[in-house]
């Protein structure tokens, strides 16, 4: 009987223990996905994606829990990313490089993306989509 009176007191503890590390951490995983959307992107062909100094990256790059700055448009009623990359600054290929002034630059056709922050939830390298969540505006 002196046995489990003492494993009492001990057991009672480990659970007290364990339920105050798994509960806070089930709240915090709540918190995070609180207020988040997800969107299906389907990514052009001609998509430019740029993750950490590689510019010239490609879907499989991308992994689950990135986060990712992305470029799309409207097109025929489906979101099309144009532009991908990741939230790391990126450094300029050759620093020591003087760059040309914007007077001497042809003018360029400039498309105005709308603009989109969010973390991957999933790749889909063979239908060429992304799903992300982000939060509203």
């Amino acid at each position: 009987m002196k046995i489990l009176i003492y494993r009492w007191p001990f057991t009672l503890a480990a659970v007290v223990l364990m339920m105050s590390v798994v509960l806070p951490a089930g709240a915090a995983r709540i918190v995070l996905t609180k207020g988040y959307r997800s969107a299906i992107l389907q990514v052009a062909g001609t998509a430019k994606i740029a993750v950490g100094t590689n510019h010239s990256a490609t879907l499989l790059d991308l992994k689950v829990g990135d986060h990712v700055s992305i470029a799309y448009d409207l097109e025929n009623g489906a979101l099309v990313a144009h532009r991908i990359s990741d939230g790391v600054p990126h450094k300029p290929r050759n620093a020591n490089v003087q760059l040309v002034p914007a007077a001497f630059h042809p003018a360029k056709l400039s498309v105005a993306y709308k603009h989109l922050l969010g973390i991957v939830q999933s790749v889909d390298v063979q239908d060429n989509t992304l799903t992300i969540a982000y939060k509203p505006k």
